[in-house]
């Protein structure tokens, strides 16, 4: 394994590590509970951010609430991991912690959309952005098992700057 490669790294895109200094961090909230999980997916957005520790400030949300008098102001973005659950879920299937959790990371999506704020949301946070926006998020029409899948760069997508260093073909984490 090359220096600073991270398990589960693909060796397709490794972003180039800033020099400039970055005056504002990142915020990296994360909802999984199971301390490997939570570090492999942590390490995860460091490695494909390029981003080093300094630059963010990690909330586990099991472990940790959200400041009350946390500002966007003071980030550069935020980004939110996955989960065990989906938003999707029937409140009387969450867990006390699954539910405060869900509540906390909704609590901020008003500040994030009507300020137009960096956000990336990985599985469970694309899920409260998208249910925040009134989108029909659920796992019945597209679920998936967890797993990988194959996947292909479309004609159209050859074409999105977005995905210029993407390959043809790889290997992504569904479900």
């Amino acid at each position: 394994m090359e220096p600073g490669a991270h398990p589960g790294h693909f060796g397709w895109h490794s972003p180039q590590i800033r020099t400039d200094p970055m005056t504002k961090p990142f915020l990296i909230l994360q909802l999984r509970p199971e301390t490997e999980a939570s570090d492999d997916e942590f390490a995860a957005f460091l490695a494909k951010g390029g981003l080093e520790p300094g630059e963010v400030r990690r909330i586990r949300l099991d472990q940790e609430a959200i400041s009350e008098d946390l500002t966007l102001d003071d980030l550069s973005g935020v980004i939110v991991g996955g989960g065990p659950g989906c938003v999707s879920d029937a409140p009387e299937e969450k867990t006390a912690q699954e539910a405060r959790i869900e509540a906390a990371v909704l609590g901020l999506m008003p500040q994030v959309t009507a300020r137009d704020f960096p956000f990336l949301g990985c599985c469970y946070g694309i899920g409260i952005l998208g249910a925040h926006l009134g989108a029909e998020v659920g796992k019945g029409r597209y679920g998936e098992p967890v797993g990988t899948a194959d996947c292909r760069v479309t004609e159209a997508g050859q074409d999105d700057p977005l995905l210029d260093q993407v390959p043809e073909s790889f290997a992504a984490f569904v479900g």
